[in-house]
C-alpha cells in the first residue's frame, strides 16, 4: 500500500515539475518542506515559489536551493538549468521513501564528498565549469576535503571557572585532507516493501535541520499541512504547478 502511494507521489509531482519547465520555470527550491499533500492523502501539490527563476535570470551561486537537495552544478557555482529540479526531485523522492536524507552534507565541500562516495569523481570538465572549483578541489584535480580533528587538550585557566571539567578541554581543528581515490564507495538502496510499510505505519514524520547559510530556510512539516493555495507572482503559474493533477486509483 505504501508504495502504490509513493507511486502516485512520484507520477503527480514529476508532472507538476514537467509544467513548470514548460512554462520555462525553474523552481529553485524542490525539498519536501515544499511538497504540500491534501486532507485525502491523494493528491500532493508543489508551493512555495520564492525562489523560482526564468532562463534568462540564471545567475551561478554555491548557495541556491536548499543544501541536502544541491546540485553538484550549485554546488561548484558553475551553469546551471532545469535539470537542477530534477536532482532535489530526485533526493526529495528518494527521501519519502526512505524517511532517510540522501545527501545529509554539513557544508557544501561535504556534499561533495557525499556525492563521489556514491558515484565516483566528478567530470573534470563538470569541476572546472564552476567558478568556485579551485575552493574544493587542488591543481591536479584531487578532493580537498575540509575535516575537523578531534582533540582533547588541558583546560586553559581561563575555563577553569566555566562549568568545565578543568583537567580537559574538548577542541575541534580544522584540516584539510586531499583525497586521491574518488571512486565509488557506497550504494544507494531503497527498502523492501514489508520495510517501507512498517516505517510508514510507525512513522510521525521526521523534521530535518539544516546549516544556516544564504537558502537555508526552517525546518517544517508541509507534508502534514492540509491542502493550500499558493500565490505566486510568476503569472505563468499562477495555478500551482500539479493542482489540477489527480490520478486514478489502481484499485
Amino acid at each position: 500500500m505504501a508504495y502504490v502511494s509513493n507511486d502516485r507521489y512520484t507520477r503527480q509531482l514529476l508532472i507538476a515539475l514537467r509544467h513548470l519547465h514548460k512554462c520555462g520555470i525553474i523552481h529553485a527550491d524542490i525539498k519536501p518542506d515544499n511538497i504540500l499533500i491534501s486532507a485525502g492523502h491523494n493528491v500532493v501539490k508543489i508551493c512555495d515559489l520564492g525562489s523560482a527563476m526564468e532562463l534568462t535570470e540564471v545567475e551561478p551561486t554555491p548557495y541556491l536551493v536548499s543544501r541536502f537537495y544541491r546540485a553538484p552544478e550549485i554546488v561548484l557555482a558553475a551553469k546551471y538549468s532545469f535539470p537542477l529540479d530534477v536532482f532535489a526531485m530526485g533526493c526529495t523522492l528518494f527521501e519519502l521513501f526512505t524517511g532517510k536524507i540522501l545527501f545529509p552534507g554539513k557544508t557544501n565541500n561535504d556534499m561533495l564528498r557525499l556525492f563521489m562516495e556514491v558515484k565516483g569523481k566528478l567530470p573534470n570538465k563538470l569541476i572546472k565549469s564552476g567558478t568556485v572549483w579551485k575552493n574544493h578541489f587542488d591543481d591536479n584535480m584531487d578532493f580537498k576535503y575540509f575535516d575537523v580533528n578531534k582533540a582533547v587538550i588541558r583546560s586553559p585557566r581561563r575555563f577553569r571557572n566555566s562549568g568545565i571539567p578543568t583537567a580537559m578541554q574538548a577542541t575541534r581543528k580544522k584540516i584539510t585532507r586531499t583525497i586521491t581515490d574518488l571512486s565509488a564507495k557506497r550504494t544507494m538502496s531503497l527498502p523492501t516493501i514489508a520495510e517501507d510499510e512498517d516505517r510508514v505505519e510507525n512513522s510521525q514524520g521526521a523534521v530535518h535541520s539544516e546549516e544556516e547559510d544564504p537558502q537555508s530556510s526552517e525546518s517544517g512539516e508541509a507534508w502534514r499541512h492540509k491542502e493550500t493555495t499558493v500565490r505566486t507572482s510568476k503569472s505563468k503559474v499562477m495555478q500551482v504547478a500539479g493542482a489540477e493533477t489527480r490520478l486514478p486509483s489502481r484499485g
